[in-house]
């Protein structure tokens, strides 16, 4: 009983020291970044190494969130990748020039441009405390935070992530949506006729979902008929970045309406509908949001044919060609 109060006061200094070698925390948040942009500059092995950097700098690496002593948010500008760092209402910024391939080299650059960002927020903690500011938590020894060369950074700083970021596996999920506008042309046995619609494309890896909906008009001797086909289908991308080439198969419908003055045709005004199918390729290039596309596809569905007395007003063969050029945005 007589050690009891040696062993209380030495569980009270041990805490007591706990309390005072408080880690600082520093959070790098790249949800300013499109999916695009995340593949990228490889966003994963970027934050791989930007995590490993930290901790060995002595910081604790940890998800984006108000409980982060120092915030890195990362965005793409003109110049580069933007590196905005925020403790208060202190903020420092830096633009980093993006390297082709965002190669290890660049990811070790960002890392080291992020620690140093930390730093001088951090550094700054005793000048603002005379000012009435709170001061930053003092940092652990570098030598006791390190984790063993070649280590993997730690889970909190890769996997905890809110809810809308992208997501920690092997590819950044979901990606986004490009939707765009199309002019071309469709030729058919029988004419040739212009095409107008719009497209709505989504990339999951290597995999495209596409939606098409497109429109076209012609006429003919006493005849007009109005034209709509609507697709859905997969494609896979042969050539995947910022300039991607992908082929696919779609299946959908083609509606056509047609209105006749003449008083001897087989029906005045009509609608006719037949299932139909599609081989298309798409080339597209993308910025950071605009996007321009080719698609080039061959498809099949039944002949439409109007006559009037046994004589052809208008006809079309059920092989078709369709060529457009797209221009759209990626949300």
């Amino acid at each position: 009983m007589r050690a009891l109060p040696f062993v209380l006061a030495v569980v009270l200094a041990l805490l007591a020291g706990a309390a005072r070698e408080h880690v600082a925390s520093v959070a790098f948040d790249l949800r300013g970044l499109s999916a695009a942009e995340y593949r990228r500059l490889d966003g994963l092995a970027l934050e791989r190494k930007v995590a490993l950097r930290l901790v060995q700098e002595g910081f604790a690496a940890v998800a984006p969130g108000p409980g982060a002593d120092v915030e890195v948010r990362v965005s793409m500008g003109p110049a580069g990748l933007d590196l905005s760092a925020a403790r208060g209402g202190r903020v420092l910024q830096a633009t980093i020039a993006v390297a082709a391939g965002a190669t290890a080299e660049w990811h070790l650059e960002v890392a080291h441009k992020t620690a140093e960002l930390a730093r001088a927020l951090l550094g700054s903690a005793t000048a603002a405390e005379v000012e009435g500011e709170p001061a930053a938590p003092a940092r652990a020894s570098p030598a006791a935070a390190a984790p063993a060369a070649g280590s993997p950074p730690l889970p909190s700083a890769v996997d905890a992530r809110p809810a809308g970021a992208p997501a920690s596996s092997q590819q950044p999920s979901p990606s986004p949506w490009e939707v765009g506008a199309g002019l071309g042309g469709l030729w058919r046995a029988g004419g040739a006729d212009p095409l107008v619609g719009v497209l709505a494309t989504n990339a999951r890896g290597r995999l495209r979902l596409h939606l098409d909906a497109f429109g076209t008009r012609s006429t003919g001797d006493g005849i007009e008929v109005l034209e709509g086909q609507g697709a859905a289908g997969i494609g896979v991308a042969v050539l995947d970045g910022p300039l991607a080439v992908d082929v696919g198969l779609g299946g959908g419908a083609v509606i056509q309406r047609y209105s006749s003055s003449s008083a001897w045709a087989a029906a005045a005004t009509g609608t006719r509908t037949s299932p139909a199918m599609w081989a298309p390729i798409r080339a597209r290039w993308a910025g950071r949001h605009l996007v321009v596309a080719a698609r080039v596809a061959a498809g099949v569905t039944r002949s439409f044919a109007h006559t009037s007395q046994g004589a052809t007003l208008w006809s079309r063969g059920a092989l078709r060609l369709e060529a457009m050029l797209v221009v759209g945005w990626a949300f």
